[in-house]
Order: C-alpha cells, then structure tokens, then sequence
C-alpha cells in the first residue's frame, strides 16, 4: 500500500481548537488505533467535498462576500472592457444601482445658518 502524500494547511486558531476538540472526541474510548488532526481533516475535507460542497457553495459565497472586493472587481471588469473598445453593460449596470442605492449626499448648512439653527 502506498502512502498517501501530505501537504500542510493552515487554519484559525478557532478552528484549531474545534479540531482539536473534535480529534479528542473521535480518540476517547476508540480502541481500534488513533485519530490524528491529519487524518481527522483529511477525512472531513473529503467526506464534505463528496456530500456537502456543492449544496453549500452558495452559503460559503454569502459568508465571504465582501462588498469591496465585488466593486473592484466590477471596476476592472469596466475598465477592460473599455481598454478593449467595448463595454460591459452588467458590470456598468450593477456599478450604477450601488451608487443609485446610496441616494444624494446632503447639502451642507453653512455654519453660520447651523449655528443659527443651533441657537433657536
């Protein structure tokens, strides 16, 4: 039997801790060998990729989605776009419905008619 190679991971030390917590469990009262973090993980990321991946791409997209990073994105999709003669319309359409959803900035009071105001 040929033995499995092994790459390294990194991880929160919240999950570290959930693991480690995990790999106690699996190991109290298991007679029949030991479970180690690498095999306890391995077994996770594989059992998950075979039954859970797919179901929850869409969950794992909202937790990490940052807003600056989807408006850059946007942005440089514009910009190609136009270095390249053309346009991309869902990009220039999404951009403009962020800045139309922000709504005018209000005018500013002078500070005189602010302080006026204050004072009444």
């Amino acid at each position: 039997m040929e033995k499995a190679k092994i790459a390294k991971v990194t991880m929160s030390l919240e999950a570290e801790t959930l693991l480690n917590q995990m790999v106690a469990k699996s190991n109290d009262g298991f007679t029949g060998g030991k479970v180690t973090k690498h095999d306890l993980l391995s077994w996770i990321v594989t059992s998950f990729s075979e039954n859970y991946f797919e179901r929850n791409l869409e969950r794992i997209h909202q937790d990490h989605f940052d807003r600056l990073a989807h408006v850059d994105h946007l942005l440089k999709r514009v910009k190609k776009a136009r270095s390249e003669g053309g346009e991309d319309q869902d990009a220039e359409l999404q951009l403009k419905q962020m800045v139309d959803s922000l709504g005018k900035p209000k005018e500013r009071q002078p500070k005189q008619a602010k302080l006026l105001s204050e004072v009444s």
